[in-house]
């Protein structure tokens, strides 16, 4: 399961770089909904960080 809070701003760049790449590997091998699933990951994960800086 991922960790969606992520307190260290370095922490979080490097997590979300990782899953772009992970997420752009899954759509360029036509894995549609691999690439989905990790969007959303990304997605979650921003949001959750966002809210932690309000």
């Amino acid at each position: 399961m991922l960790e969606y809070a992520v307190t260290d701003p370095r922490k979080l760049a490097q997590k979300l770089k990782k899953l772009e790449q992970q997420m752009y590997k899954h759509a360029q091998n036509l894995e549609f909904e691999e690439a989905a699933r990790v969007r959303d990951q990304i997605k979650h994960l921003r949001e959750a960080n966002l809210e932690l800086a309000s």
